[in-house]
């Protein structure tokens, strides 16, 4: 059996990682963030952050080609319900039905062909808010650089997956897909029981780092934020055209492999699906299966 794969993140970043690893032959587990900011405009304009992100990673995994997938991306406007994908209505509806969003999850991906189950991170709603770090060192503040921040959940130990927990057990490598730091890598590798099955998980963890930072971010800032929550980090796959400033010999320091790799073309934030493929093939030690056409997805 090839080496066993787990995928953590949220959004744009996820589904970039998804589509590229969709026809690799590894088992694959997909662990969602579905928690809102508690402070800030939901997320989902219609309310259904949990139904949403995981239709988006299923829909990531599923051949374009798919009738059924494609009849799942389309609005469907009911009374008083207003306009929502049919795919979050189906999912919504099997959830009631199964009394299990994570078990509706994978049985409507098993529908569809995917490779691998999508589940959600946490069992019941999750919300979260971002806050100043409360203890930071004399020598930080000296320093003068950005207010470090840190995540607090709500509730702080929400029940976690259990599907979620055997996969990061089992798995040969655990990926955390590229995102928005707090709300999508953050929000799922920092929950308490998924941060220590990381720790122990005897795969690799790597990071999968944004092509492009805000101003006044970078790499190094979002390493020290994770690993100020206790996130684990192995390695870190990054492309140099784009973070030329990264420093082999300063993640060397935080215990932190450097993996500099062209993941995409110059002047864009987007990944290419054939360069990110290539690196996670070397990095896995696995071919990926290919299409009926023989062709690579994207």
């Amino acid at each position: 059996m090839n080496s066993p794969l787990v995928v953590l993140g949220r959004g744009r970043g996820l589904g970039s990682v998804l589509r590229t690893v969709r026809d690799f032959d590894n088992p694959l587990t997909v662990v969602v963030a579905t928690a809102e900011c508690a402070d800030g405009p939901p997320a989902d304009q219609n309310g259904q952050p949990a139904l949403s992100e995981l239709r988006r990673s299923i829909d990531a995994l599923t051949d374009d080609r798919a009738a059924l997938a494609r009849a799942l991306r389309r609005p469907l406007t009911l009374d008083r319900l207003g306009s929502h994908p049919l795919g979050n209505l189906v999912l919504g509806s099997l959830a009631s039905a199964f009394g299990d969003l994570g078990v509706a999850s994978i049985w409507l991906g098993d529908q569809l062909g995917i490779n691998g189950a999508v589940v959600p991170a946490t069992i019941d709603p999750l919300s979260y808010v971002i806050e100043p770090e409360r203890r930071v060192s004399r020598r930080a503040e000296l320093a003068g650089g950005p207010e470090l921040r840190r995540l607090r959940l709500i509730p702080e130990r929400p029940q976690t997956s259990r599907t979620a927990i055997d996969a990061i057990a089992e798995a040969d490598l655990i990926l955390l897909a590229p995102g928005d730091l707090f709300g999508g890598v953050l929000a799922v590798s920092a929950i308490p029981a998924i941060r220590q099955a990381v720790r122990a998980a005897p795969g690799r963890v790597l990071w999968v780092a944004n092509r492009e930072f805000e101003a006044g971010d970078s790499l190094h800032d979002q390493l020290d934020a994770l690993q100020r929550h206790q996130v684990r980090v192995d390695a870190v796959l990054f492309d140099p055209e784009t973070e030329p400033s990264v420093l082999s010999d300063r993640l060397a320091d935080h215990g932190v492999e450097a993996v500099p790799r062209r993941l995409g073309s110059a002047g864009t934030d987007e990944y290419s699906y054939e360069l990110l493929g290539a690196a996670l093939i070397e990095l896995l030690g696995g071919l990926p299966t290919s299409t009926p056409d023989g062709s690579r997805p994207g």
